[in-house]
């Protein structure tokens, strides 16, 4: 029988690469005013790795902004 004896350690680290790297994107998504939540930004990145365009999925981010401050204003949007 095969030791598992590395897979906790791989697991470990492959672990905190991807905590890194969402660290890393988080940081960037703040540097370039995105305003996107890290919550929002996890979905995002799910999403896109789901196979969602991530062009397609920015427009609807936009679209959603922009019917939530036409709410919040209570200014109703011509369509």
């Amino acid at each position: 029988m095969p030791e598992c004896g590395g897979q906790p350690e791989l697991q470990k680290s492959q672990l905190l690469e991807a905590k890194e790297a969402f660290q890393k994107l988080t940081e960037i998504s703040a540097l370039l005013n995105t305003g996107l939540s890290p919550e929002v930004l996890a979905h995002c990145v799910r999403l896109c790795e789901a196979g969602v365009n991530p062009e397609v999925l920015a427009q609807i981010l936009l679209e959603i902004r922009k019917e939530l401050s036409a709410i919040g204003s209570g200014y109703d949007a011509p369509e």
